[in-house]
């Protein structure tokens, strides 16, 4: 759901700690647009979200995207207005869109299905995506560290545009014969710098098992996608993971599309620091590792820990030039 109107006030964080970890909570008041403005309260989760909101001016125009969320304590219903994103726009013009992009549709599957999935009508063929925009390439000149100007760059590309920038990405990933194939496949719950994942998410769980992480403390635990209801807010980074049994059998599991600030040719990835994605995948041996990022997220070389896990492919776009380039099995540029 989105809104919009004027940021009139930021609420004072609460930290605590919880049996996953430390979280933090914050929030912040719009004042409505139209004839009958309306003041409304927002919850945000995660250091990132917070940082996000103390960035921007009081009485700026913004929009927001939010999930409502209701429960009940002693017999009475409170509900909850959970910030996914804040985003400022320029009065007069359209405000800019936050509800993802439209996902075409994709070929059939010759795979079987996982008998846990339910079962879902066929697909017809994908349709070819747009041209994207060429994204910003940082300066590597720059005294500013790589990571540092990645992340800079990834701030500079407005969030529509990586919407428009992640479909040719995720297209390319449902060609893959190792995906087409796949039955269990783990995928991740986008954040906003990332290469948009939940429309794709939303489009293959009723085809496959699909898995999210969830995460404990310095751990990721899996737990199976059903649908956007069973989705709550990560106390952490404020990033939505879904509720349910944990997924332990971590050896059947046949795809990971992996997330990360940077990849170079050799299918080496740079991770935000913590090591999720590391621990988490010595523990998926029999698992075909997909790297997924921004024409700005592919550099020369990325520094290598005796710990660190490559990727078996890297699918990378966003030039203007070359929409998507893949780098793997069999480096191609298409």
């Amino acid at each position: 759901m989105e809104i919009s109107g004027k940021l009139i006030k930021i609420l004072q964080e609460v930290r605590g700690e919880s049996q996953r970890g430390p979280w933090v909570r914050g929030g912040f008041v719009i004042e409505t647009d139209g004839e009958y403005p309306r003041q409304v309260a927002f919850t945000t989760f995660g250091e990132d979200r917070l940082a996000m909101v103390a960035g921007i001016p009081l009485n700026s125009p913004v929009i927001v995207t939010f999930t409502p969320e209701s429960r009940e304590y002693q017999e009475r219903w409170y509900t909850d207005l959970r910030c996914s994103r804040i985003q400022t726009y320029i009065p007069g013009q359209m405000p800019p869109q936050a509800t993802g992009y439209a996902w075409p549709a994709a070929a059939p599957q010759q795979a079987p299905v996982a008998p846990v999935a339910p079962a879902a009508a066929p697909q017809q063929p994908m349709a070819p995506a747009a041209p994207a925009a060429p994204a910003q390439q940082p300066d590597f000149a720059s005294p500013l560290k790589p990571d540092e100007q990645i992340r800079a760059a990834k701030k500079a590309v407005p969030f529509c545009e990586k919407c428009e920038l992640s479909r040719p990405i995720m297209q390319q990933v449902e060609l893959l014969p190792q995906f087409i194939e796949a039955t269990i496949v783990l995928l991740y719950w986008s954040m906003e710098d990332e290469v948009q994942t939940h429309d794709f998410v939303n489009r293959w769980y009723e085809q496959k098992v699909v898995l999210l992480p969830c995460v404990d403390g310095d751990n990721l635990r899996l737990r199976q996608y059903t649908g956007e209801q069973s989705m709550v807010m990560g106390e952490q980074f404020g990033i939505g993971e879904p509720v349910g049994a944990e997924f332990t059998e971590l050896d059947k599991v046949d795809l990971i599309i992996v997330p990360g600030v940077a990849f170079d040719r050799k299918g080496n990835r740079m991770g935000r620091g913590r090591g999720f994605y590391d621990r988490l995948l010595k523990s998926t041996p029999n698992a075909y590792k997909v790297g997924v990022g921004f024409d700005f997220q592919l550099v020369e070389s990325v520094p290598v820990e005796p710990f660190d896990v490559a990727m078996d492919r890297v699918i990378i776009g966003g030039d203007g030039e070359s929409q998507v380039t893949i780098i793997g099995e069999s480096p191609m540029t298409i």
